[in-house]
């Protein structure tokens, strides 16, 4: 869950930091920001308001966060920026090099539909890891029912497009996607690796209801287990392949 820290609004408009996590980046202690604005509305998100109302949270003060990351120097690894969807907007660049300035490593999460931004930043060296979500099979139809919106062949182009860049960027980078029971079927997944097959670490992610809407809440969850299984079957199409997060006891 977000939790705004000050009202002050000096320069970015951030609406969610967490000074110290220990799971964001995987074997790195980060600090994450959370940035307003998504063009998509996945209905199982967690950061719902961040999409849909993010004027409703207030915004923390950038001075406060780089006084704390400066005062904390050699205890983080580096930062995450999320969202909501980072790369909507070209602020992020403005952001990515204040924080470059007091060297420390960034972590993008993206939906992947902003090429052009992500080929920037890329290409300026701006970011050393990217996690790059892929929200269902690249089909219309399919990929319209988890990123909660109309999505067509020009939007799909553009997904597609994120993933070559990444593959061919040099940068380290996942993809990822949250396995949501009424939503994704084993054999989705299946025909999700196929498509991203060669490529270097496939993340699952069980889904959780914490932070989501109300009426997302009491949604069935994947047994435990359930992930790590279908995982080993499309182990071989990654250089890694791996499961976050736990499934249900019941």
């Amino acid at each position: 869950m977000i939790s705004p820290v000050s009202r002050n609004v000096e320069r970015f408009s951030i609406k969610g930091w967490v000074r110290d996590s220990f799971s964001d980046w995987d074997g790195k202690i980060s600090t994450v920001l959370f940035l307003p604005g998504c063009n998509f509305r996945c209905p199982f998100c967690q950061n719902w308001n961040l999409a849909t109302a993010p004027s409703s949270l207030s915004d923390c003060s950038w001075s406060d966060i780089h006084a704390y990351l400066s005062e904390h120097k050699g205890f983080h690894d580096g930062v995450v920026i999320t969202g909501g969807e980072p790369l909507i907007s070209d602020t992020v660049i403005d952001l990515f090099q204040e924080l470059k300035k007091l060297d420390l490593a960034i972590k993008l999460d993206t939906n992947g539909s902003f090429p052009a931004r992500l080929e920037k930043v890329l290409r300026q060296n701006m970011v050393d890891f990217v996690s790059m979500d892929i929200k269902h099979q690249l089909t219309p139809e399919m990929y319209s029912k988890a990123a909660g919106i109309p999505i067509n062949e020009k939007i799909l182009a553009s997904i597609w497009e994120s993933i070559q860049l990444l593959r061919n960027s040099g940068v380290p980078y996942e993809f990822r996607t949250t396995v949501v029971p009424e939503i994704h079927t084993p054999e989705d997944i299946q025909k999700i690796a196929q498509s991203l097959k060669g490529s270097n670490r496939y993340v699952l992610q069980y889904f959780r209801t914490l932070g989501v809407q109300q009426s997302w809440q009491n949604r069935p969850l994947w047994k435990k287990g359930t992930l790590e299984e279908i995982c080993e079957t499309i182990s071989s199409s990654f250089s890694s392949c791996k499961v976050r997060g736990h499934g249900s006891d019941d």
